[in-house]
């Protein structure tokens, strides 16, 4: 969109989604976390479960204060007014163009995945034993740019042809996923050991052993998701996937050298 209109105009929606973001990801995330209640229960021995059980119930009373702040600010006059601003932009019928407005869907659409595929071929293979995870994150953020500009331009293109090229980067965006979870879910033990540390909670130390348990089993799951991102990523890199590229996107095959 930076192309078809200029970034002034769309700066200050850009800004209003962001904070709707920051607004909902505590709430989504601790939903998301607190799905996996019983399948942590089942991570540690029983005897350290209670202290599982007691996490969980913060968590739970954590996530209800986010959602309220979620909700509450929902109703508020500058949330409607927010939508409002962007629904008039939406159906206003003469706006000021940016560069790329008139130029063709087609060419526009193949020159941005492969700005897209490019990225991810260059940071997929930087990808070793030693990185860190802040940066396997980083590249799952350019696997979703990838993936949601291949979907929303999908209709371009030769339909088979075209899930051929989406199958492989599906398998390597679960992998990634997996792996970005596992990471945010140590990260969440992590602080909540510190925090019990240095409080006076009842039972303190019996639930710091349950979560630090609980910690190292989440670890040794996702350390092997590394050598199966090895697997994913050669798949999207070889060949027939080059060309596949290079056929329905123009212009030369992506560069798979480091």
């Amino acid at each position: 969109t930076r192309d078809v209109f200029f970034l002034f105009i769309l700066r200050p929606f850009k800004e209003d989604f962001s904070r709707l973001g920051q607004l909902t990801g505590p709430t989504r995330d601790l939903d998301v976390y607190l799905l996996q209640k019983e399948a942590f229960l089942t991570r540690v021995r029983p005897e350290l479960q209670s202290g599982v059980l007691a996490y969980f119930k913060r968590l739970t009373l954590r996530r209800n204060k986010a959602q309220r702040v979620l909700a509450s600010t929902l109703k508020t006059e500058s949330f409607a007014m927010q939508l409002q601003r962007w629904e008039e932009f939406l159906k206003l019928r003469k706006r000021k163009k940016g560069l790329a407005a008139d130029k063709p869907i087609g060419r526009l659409a193949n020159r941005i995945i492969r700005q897209h595929f490019a990225k991810v071929l260059q940071d997929g293979q930087n990808i070793n034993a030693t990185t860190s995870d802040a940066e396997i994150h980083q590249l799952r953020i350019e696997c979703k740019k990838l993936r949601y500009s291949l979907e929303f331009f999908a209709s371009l293109y030769e339909k088979e042809a075209f899930f051929k090229l989406l199958k492989p980067l599906k398998s390597m965006q679960t992998i990634l996923g997996d792996f970005n979870d596992l990471f945010v879910q140590q990260e969440m033990l992590y602080k909540e050991i510190q925090r019990l540390r240095k409080g006076t909670a009842q039972n303190k130390e019996e639930q710091i052993v349950a979560l630090s348990a609980l910690m190292q089993s989440l670890y040794e799951e996702q350390q092997p998701l590394r050598g199966h991102f090895a697997e994913h990523f050669a798949a999207l890199q070889t060949e027939e996937t080059l060309q596949l590229c290079a056929m329905l996107f123009g212009k030369k095959k992506p560069d798979k050298s480091p």
